[in-house]
């Protein structure tokens, strides 16, 4: 049975656990956008249960109770999830004018990431930087559930940090395989007008303040890397020069 998604709005996906003051400006900021047509919280603190569904100036608002804490609940496929596009977003809070501009953006390159702010990799050093949002397609959930599974979400399980990176792997494998040989599967960078606001790297407890944060990265990074060459025979993000890779923490894809 093919659905029909529209393509005219897209729905945002808030992850969260304990920011509720930053959660209930968020809801309040984009539920004003009329390009967003649903926003679905995926609720993962475990000790509180999550409010009802609700209504905030006419945008539906959606919460997703997953039975486990962990950061690949974002990928989750969602049936009530009608738009060809989803924009990730967590503890950050992005302009609606730059969030609107990635829409126009990803609607002209829809088998692509979109993203605000992308994370550097040196052609040497193979470390993360810092930054980084994105935007994907609808069916990238699904394309996680299946294609590269057992090689990426393995990885991303045993890791814990390094959701966004898999997502990077798992569209460049979808779209190398469906373009012609030589044709771009990068994520795009659309550079925001606004200063993005950060609450994860906020405080000393959020997960970018950890020591260990960068060097586990890195290793996601060489990890998947070897693994999406084992599995399509391609040499997957890495490559000669500098890499850029969009992060889930804003992000929008089809």
């Amino acid at each position: 049975l093919r659905v029909h998604l529209d393509a005219s709005t897209f729905t945002l996906l808030i992850s969260t656990h304990s920011r509720f003051e930053l959660l209930s400006e968020q809801l309040s900021y984009y539920s004003a956008s009329p390009m967003i047509s649903t926003i679905v919280v995926t609720w993962h603190n475990m000790n509180i249960k999550a409010p009802p569904d609700a209504r905030v100036n006419g945008t539906y608002i959606r919460f997703e109770s997953p039975t486990t804490d962990s950061l690949n609940n974002r990928f989750q496929p969602l049936a009530y999830i009608t738009t060809e596009a989803v924009f990730i977003l967590d503890d950050i809070k992005l302009h609606l004018q730059d969030m609107h501009n990635m829409f126009a953006a990803w609607k002209e390159n829809k088998q692509n990431l979109v993203g605000a702010s992308p994370r550097w990799v040196d052609g040497g050093s193979s470390e993360p930087g810092s930054g980084g949002r994105a935007s994907a397609p609808h069916n990238l959930a699904y394309l996680t559930q299946s294609e590269l599974r057992s090689l990426i979400l393995s990885i991303v399980a045993a890791e814990f940090n390094c959701e966004d990176i898999g997502m990077n792997f798992v569209v460049n494998a979808a779209r190398s395989s469906a373009n012609p040989p030589g044709a771009d599967a990068a994520p795009l960078f659309v550079r925001p007008l606004h200063r993005i606001g950060d609450f994860g790297k906020m405080g000393d407890t959020g997960l970018h303040q950890k020591k260990s944060h960068t060097t586990a990265r890195t290793d996601c990074l060489n990890q998947m890397n070897r693994a999406f060459w084992q599995a399509t025979g391609q040499t997957g993000l890495l490559h000669a020069g500098r890499l850029g890779f969009l992060s889930e923490r804003g992000a929008m894809c089809r």
